[in-house]
């Protein structure tokens, strides 16, 4: 995803290269170019990226944009190669991961606005071989008038951290809260520019992000 923003201004503009795919490398043989990449999902005539794969390694969770949607979310039980709409929804989906469990995702949307992202957790409902069939009990974890994005699950399957712009739009932080009481939000940064895209090491002990 190509994202510019605008300081200052709360305006942000995302590009969606129909060209986009999600590949794989086997990082034993990859030599850093296209020919050991493995196209995944996609085919050039809609974008889809901003993927992540099941705790268990069966499931792909990706965004596809294409003529007919403004961005939704998608699983592909990668045994069989099937395909399944998860999330068709006004406004644009995506940013998806799943929680540490493998049983729900987190993920944020614009449909209140393409300056007020907020984030989403949801079950995801799983058929008797275990595929993925869809999700179910949608939440909202903030509901405010910031840009909040790039959402990711501690390993212990009940914090989310995510970058936010509730202390202005050019000073981006990453802040912590409680899925299972999301009122309350704990600023984890506080420097200069943007903090943004956090992540967790497998043991929850560091973080690693983006800083500006």
């Amino acid at each position: 995803m190509l994202f510019r923003s605008q300081r200052g201004t709360g305006k942000y503009r995302w590009q969606f290269p129909p060209e986009m795919r999600i590949v794989e490398a086997d990082l034993r043989t990859a030599d850093g170019t296209a020919k050991t990449l493995r196209t995944i999902a996609g085919d050039g005539n809609g974008y889809v990226a901003e993927g992540s794969i099941s705790p268990d390694g069966r499931t792909l969770l990706y965004t596809r944009v294409d003529p007919e949607t403004q961005g939704d979310l998608w699983t592909m039980d990668l045994p069989t190669g099937r395909t399944t709409c998860i999330l068709k929804a006004p406004g644009y989906d995506g940013g998806p991961f799943f929680t540490p469990d493998g049983k729900g995702i987190v993920y944020r949307s614009d449909r209140k606005g393409d300056s007020m992202l907020q984030v989403f957790t949801a079950e995801l409902s799983f058929a008797p071989d275990g595929s993925v069939t869809g999700m179910r009990n949608e939440r909202p974890m903030t509901a405010d008038g910031n840009v909040n994005w790039c959402p990711y699950f501690h390993p212990d399957g009940r914090h989310f951290v995510y970058g936010s712009s509730a202390v202005g739009h050019s000073n981006y932080e990453v802040f912590m809260r409680d899925a299972r009481d999301p009122a309350k939000a704990i600023r984890i940064t506080n420097c200069p520019g943007a903090d943004v895209l956090p992540a967790f090491t497998h043991d929850g002990k560091w973080m690693i992000w983006t800083a500006q």
